[in-house]
């Protein structure tokens, strides 16, 4: 589920998709109205799964925000309005199936290394990189808990010129966290005040560097140093690193500088294999949905 759409799959016990749905979300309604639309797609979705003979037995929702997995609760969603929000139990009443609540890094983690590219490796990871900065890692197929629910440590990163990596102050009160440095608010006003322009987009800022644009090469290779900074104890551990969320839409692009700044920060261990997203914004849903199947034997649906 995200801030603009709630996108939904219903997937079959062979992890194929049946069929996929969009819905907007149009948080500007207030945190009730959004909860209201998350109950009123889903009870469609199963419907229609039902109409066609495909019997739902659970329900994956994934929303992005502090998500207590165990309980169903979203602790924090805040482009959603929502807070110590009971997503699972109000899911479970509205429709009467079981539900999974995940963080959508986690579901999305979860489609790439069980489903996607980076299904043939024992320990995968993904890195969703866009309004915040997410990772989930997997071994043979099973989540690895560290910290929060997808959402990297809070923690100082350096840039290339030796300041403190962040030009403006985290939610959490520190400078240089990853999601004040990579958010695309950053990117963008620092891309501004060293190149005096303006309009253009957080992820422009790798193809122009690509173009020769000098001072996206700086925003974007500051960028990449805090990334390969912060990435550097999860790459040391896995085979594979899937970028994911708005980053991935510079593509190859971002593959080579950020294999190379992983290589200076590990020399002497094997740099696991960089790919982007192959399932792209559909791999959370499908993951809330391999989640759900995981817990009632049968794939459902996902938000």
């Amino acid at each position: 589920m995200g801030v603009d759409r709630i996108r939904a799959v219903i997937a079959t016990s062979d992890r194929h998709i049946a069929q996929t749905e969009e819905w907007y979300t149009r948080p500007e309604r207030g945190p009730d109205a959004v909860v209201d639309t998350l109950l009123g797609c889903a009870a469609e979705l199963v419907a229609s799964a039902n109409r066609s003979g495909a019997q739902v037995s659970a329900v994956g929702v994934s929303v992005h925000g502090v998500v207590d997995e165990d309980s169903g609760v979203v602790e924090h969603g805040a482009a959603l309005g929502w807070s110590h929000t009971p997503v699972r139990a109000w899911t479970e009443e509205h429709i009467g199936l079981p539900v999974v609540v995940a963080h959508s890094v986690h579901a999305a983690a979860v489609a790439e290394c069980r489903v996607g590219v980076g299904r043939p490796f024992e320990r995968c990871a993904l890195v969703s990189i866009g309004s915040g900065v997410g990772v989930a890692e997997l071994r043979a197929g099973t989540l690895v808990r560290r910290g929060g629910a997808g959402v990297l440590d809070h923690r100082t990163t350096v840039g290339r010129d030796g300041r403190d990596g962040g030009d403006g102050e985290c939610t959490c009160g520190s400078r240089g966290c990853p999601a004040a440095l990579l958010s695309p608010q950053a990117l963008v006003r620092r891309y501004a005040e060293l190149s005096g322009g303006s309009g253009v987009r957080a992820w422009d800022l790798p193809l122009l560097a690509a173009r020769g644009d000098r001072p996206a090469a700086r925003v974007w290779l500051d960028a990449v140093d805090a990334l390969a900074e912060i990435l550097a104890p999860v790459a040391a551990r896995v085979g594979c690193l899937v970028i994911g969320g708005e980053a991935a839409r510079a593509g190859r692009v971002i593959l080579r500088p950020l294999g190379s700044a992983l290589a200076e920060r590990l020399p002497h261990r094997t740099r696991p294999e960089l790919v982007v997203t192959g399932l792209g914004r559909g791999a959370a849903s499908l993951g809330a949905a391999l989640l759900a199947r995981e817990a009632r034997s049968v794939v459902s649906y996902a938000a």
